[in-house]
């Protein structure tokens, strides 16, 4: 029944058009990437600032118009999922000491200052600086992270994973080869890490899951660069970015690879292109990158068995590289960096679905 209804929607497709918001970020953000995300009604996008130390949560419309805007004081986010009882969970650095502990906190962001439900910080066996590099969240409330830190020497980067609740940190391992993990998500039981090489920046390392409880179920070893994880059906899905864009997909029970789809192999790579992925209700997968073949971003649509669907290009602007995706009430969200001024990127926000012409 899906797979018709989805047939009908690129039925429509061919008569009709792609519908394409795009709102540039507040200003110029540096280096920093802004989030996105969604608690299942709205979509909020999330970016922080150093002077002065705080972040900001713009709800947003379909034509991306902020309908509401608050803030959290203090607190610089570096991931941020959506909770299990509408709140927001965010990895967080509070009021910019390099010394101080990163926390993970819930937080209401219905009311303006945004207010801490709670809040775990996370000393990691050491009173050296941390940094949260990805979040997720199972359907008991038990919020898995991924940390680096360097040791008790100050010498070697250190990469561990975990999990908490709002009582405290439950369990922490440390990660082989040094493997920074980049992205988290969670079946609603066990959670998928997707981990990169600290050694060779950008090199993927293996994505690993890993139940409650803290055990590996199993590891699988992959070969891309940078790329994104997401879900769909029975499935894990990769992506890789850089030079080979190509998505593999993995069986969530086994960790046995169900197929791979080439996409592209660019001319030259695009040192950061991370080739967000997302899933819609009908279990399809969008991925988005910027083709350097061609100066543009793309975005290519495929079915959870691999199966290629529609692709389409330039959808905003020539020097848009996008950083994550989320799906959303029909709706896929892109959000990233413009490069418009070397190392002084401005942030962007895109929206596409379908419309008559």
């Amino acid at each position: 029944m899906k797979k018709l209804v989805f047939a009908m929607l690129l039925l429509t497709v061919c008569c009709c058009g792609c519908r394409i918001e795009e709102k540039a970020l507040r200003g110029q953000i540096g280096n920093s990437t802004p989030l996105i995300v969604t608690d299942g009604n709205d979509v909020f996008y999330v970016t922080s600032t150093v002077t002065p130390y705080q972040t900001t949560f713009s709800k947003l419309d379909n034509s991306l118009s902020e309908i509401e805007v608050v803030t959290l004081p203090g607190y610089r986010v570096y991931d941020v999922i959506s909770g299990i009882n509408g709140e927001m969970i965010v990895a967080a650095n509070v009021s910019g000491s390099l010394s101080s502990m990163d926390f993970v906190a819930a937080v209401d962001v219905t009311v303006d200052p945004v207010s801490v439900i709670w809040e775990v910080p996370v000393h990691s066996g050491n009173s050296n600086p941390i940094s949260i590099s990805a979040l997720a969240i199972n359907d008991a409330g038990q919020v898995f992270f991924g940390v680096s830190r360097y040791d008790d020497d100050y010498r070697q980067p250190e990469f561990l994973v975990g999990a908490l609740d709002p009582f405290g940190v439950l369990w922490e391992n440390f990660l082989s080869n040094a493997h920074v993990v980049t992205k988290i998500v969670s079946d609603g039981d066990d959670a998928y890490f997707f981990t990169n090489f600290m050694a060779s920046p950008g090199m993927q390392g293996p994505i690993r899951k890993i139940d409650p409880n803290g055990s590996i179920l199993w590891e699988q070893s992959l070969s891309g660069h940078f790329g994104d994880v997401t879900l769909a059906k029975n499935l894990v899905v990769v992506s890789s970015g850089l030079h080979e864009v190509w998505v593999k997909a993995f069986f969530q029970d086994s960790g046995i690879m169900a197929w791979e789809y080439n996409i592209v192999t660019l001319s030259m790579p695009v040192a950061t292109n991370i080739a967000p992925i997302a899933s819609d209700v009908f279990e399809n997968l969008y991925i988005s990158y910027f083709d350097f073949n061609t100066k543009k971003e793309k975005v290519v649509v495929l079915d959870c068995e691999g199966g290629f669907l529609i692709d389409w290009e330039q959808i905003g602007g020539v020097t848009n590289e996008p950083k994550s995706a989320i799906y959303n009430k029909g709706r896929v969200y892109v959000a990233g960096v413009n490069m418009l001024v070397p190392h002084n990127y401005e942030g962007f926000i895109q929206s596409f679905g379908w419309t008559s012409r």
